[in-house]
């Protein structure tokens, strides 16, 4: 019998073929993992197409193996490279254009996809026309729903 994967599982398995990453099994791209410690924090389609990443746990987090997609899941995702930790409460920003590995743009309406190492959607953050051409981020930082910003603050707690 054949097994027929999602666009979502196929990318995963695609990023796990590519980067060499260890990946478990992936799910479907509608269910979002509840209680992911690493959330999308903050997001702008301007500039370099930054992506804050915010770790909401009590302990440091190795995101080997986690990827970010755009909401064209056919593009190639975005591997955050091996090794790569992000400690306690701390922030990390990705600027999708500033590396030499982008392999796509965030638009004025657009999403983006983090899927942690088992292929999970740890978290989407989707925004109409126009919401992140400055921020788009977390109104409380790091755990309330996701609104337009006046400015950015990569890197720090949101406005």
């Amino acid at each position: 019998m054949p097994v027929h994967y999602t666009l979502a599982m196929r990318f995963h398995l695609l990023a796990c073929l590519i980067f060499a990453a260890a990946c478990g099994s992936p799910v479907e791209e509608e269910t979002v993992l509840g209680n992911s410690p690493v959330v999308i924090n903050e997001v702008s389609s301007k500039e370099d197409d930054p992506v804050e990443l915010f770790n909401r746990s009590e302990a440091a987090v190795d995101l080997t193996g986690w990827y970010i997609v755009d909401q064209d899941l056919e593009h190639t995702p975005y591997a955050i490279p091996n090794g790569t930790t992000i400690a306690a409460g701390a922030y990390l920003v990705i600027q999708l254009k500033a590396d030499v590995n982008h392999p796509f743009a965030l638009g004025g309406k657009d999403k983006a996809h983090l899927y942690n190492a088992d292929g999970q959607l740890a978290d989407r953050a989707s925004w109409a026309d126009g919401q992140a051409d400055v921020s788009f981020c977390r109104k409380p930082n790091g755990t309330g729903e996701f609104g337009t910003c006046a400015a950015l603050s990569l890197g720090a707690a949101n406005p």
